[in-house]
């Protein structure tokens, strides 16, 4: 007969080992990519990438990019999670799915809209053309999140 501790030190097993074999399935596609990247030069591959001028400036880019959409999403956001929560206001629920509307817009059927919006606010080679696009787009799930 088992006993109650025994028990239930062999029934995390089962969950474990189905956790591990997933956990393998999706880290193979990363193990087979990192396996690709040195064929040919080895790791001239590499050193051919990040010999380039051109990468310094692309990783303060995206830095900046990353940068200004997380704060600018982490305000809204909590502002607008604190709102729709905690604040008894006419129209909230109104309010709330118009918002979520935002999740059901696939990208590309905006891009269209959104090039001719960049091009009349002239924010081409600018970072809010890339920065205010990106807020908008995860303002969304965010705002679910921290509802």
């Amino acid at each position: 007969m088992l006993s109650i501790s025994s028990r239930s030190r062999r029934f995390p097993i089962i969950p474990q080992v189905i956790l591990t074999i997933l956990a393998l399935l999706f880290a193979l596609p990363l193990i087979l990519l990192f396996e690709v990247s040195f064929q040919g030069q080895g790791l001239g591959n590499y050193q051919a990438v990040l010999s380039l001028p051109e990468l310094p400036q692309a990783f303060l880019n995206s830095a900046i990019v990353t940068s200004s959409t997380i704060c600018i999403v982490y305000v809204i956001t909590l502002l607008g999670g604190y709102a729709f929560s905690k604040l008894e206001m006419k129209g909230k629920s109104i309010l709330f799915n118009a918002v979520l509307v935002g999740l059901m817009l696939p990208s590309t059927a905006i891009i269209v809209p959104l090039f001719l919006t960049v091009k009349a606010f002239h924010l081409f080679d600018n970072y809010l053309a890339l920065i205010l696009p990106y807020s908008a787009f995860a303002l969304p799930f965010t705002l679910i999140l921290m509802r």
